[in-house]
């Protein structure tokens, strides 16, 4: 089985890599996992059938899944468009560091199966304009502040417990 390496995806001095995928036809990537980080997948378009540590789930648009580093899983469908953010378990780490509970790390970390959720349209919005800074903002010097806003706003809905969390504030030092 593959494993991706992180860097062959983020280049050197960046705080993590992201990319639109499209795909009109059929698709598929074959099993693999990843050293050193994660996927964070959003689905805007179609319906992509993933297999994460042997569990199979069905993803539509607004679903949200997190593959965290060592998990290994499989993609397919057609008629795709999804965003791939990944993230560099070192980022998630040192925001982690900061506040534990903003960034539940051992939640996401030790769930039984892959983080997913499902967004309400206007959360799916909310998230895809974020993707959309990150992206425009990949390669500027504030991309790790991007990427921290980014983490600690979406991390915690995929999290076990996120409905206990949901009411929670962000840490005083946190100024979107």
């Amino acid at each position: 089985m593959p494993v991706l390496e992180l860097r062959h995806l983020v280049g050197p001095g960046r705080s993590y890599s992201i990319h639109v995928e499209e795909k009109a036809g059929s698709w598929s990537y074959p099993e693999h996992s990843h050293d050193g980080f994660g996927d964070l997948l959003l689905v805007e378009r179609g319906r992509m059938h993933q297999r994460v540590n042997g569990e199979a789930m069905v993803l539509e648009p607004g679903h949200v899944v997190l593959v965290r580093p060592g998990d290994r899983h499989e993609l397919w469908g057609d008629g795709l468009r999804f965003v791939n953010l990944n993230l560099p378990r070192r980022e998630w780490q040192r925001l982690s560091s900061f506040d534990g509970e903003a960034l539940p790390l051992g939640r996401l970390e030790g769930a039984a199966s892959a983080p997913r959720a499902v967004l309400a349209a206007s959360q799916r919005q909310e998230m895809q304009s974020d993707l959309a800074g990150l992206i425009a903002g990949e390669a500027e010097p504030e991309a790790p502040v991007l990427l921290a806003r980014f983490l600690l706003r979406w991390l915690p809905l995929l999290a076990p417990r996120a409905a206990a969390a949901a009411g929670s504030t962000p840490p005083a030092w946190f100024d979107p």
